[in-house]
């Protein structure tokens, strides 16, 4: 059985609308369902952003890209695993630029999408066996920030 979830909205002059999402249905959506914005103080060119991320990810005509405000973009993929290959072969950048990939999770607003993390991968090549351990990672992540 789907569970549906009800918002009330009262505006300032008294009018009220009762909204009404899908559980289940937003669950299964929001496997699809990435949220972005590139990390840059200056605006750009969306039509662009939008043409470099469909061609990086290789499935132009499986995406439909969505403006959500400056730099923001809703990329909703034909399927899940689309959006989970783009997720993980992340991080992206656009014109020079850091894209903040998050997974969308339903019920939340645009302005509750945390884009001050990235996930990278650090590789160390030539290092000898011996140094490769836990220890050894943790350091490296300090150094980093992390």
């Amino acid at each position: 059985m789907e569970e549906d979830t009800s918002v009330q909205i009262t505006s300032v002059e008294g009018l009220e609308i009762l909204l009404s999402a899908e559980g289940a249905s937003a669950l299964k959506q929001a496997q699809r369902m990435l949220i972005g914005k590139v990390l840059t103080g200056k605006q750009l060119n969306k039509p662009a952003v939008k043409d470099i991320l469909a061609k990086a990810w290789g499935f132009a005509e499986e995406i439909n890209i969505i403006d959500l405000g400056p730099n923001t973009f809703l990329f909703n993929f034909s399927e899940a695993k689309h959006a989970k290959r783009a997720m993980e072969e992340s991080p992206w950048f656009v014109m020079g630029h850091l894209l903040s990939l998050q997974h969308w999770v339903p019920e939340a607003t645009i302005h509750e999408v945390n884009f001050d993390e990235v996930g990278f991968w650090i590789q160390l090549h030539g290092l000898p066996l011996e140094f490769m351990s836990n220890s050894n990672a943790v350091k490296v992540a300090h150094l980093l920030g992390i």
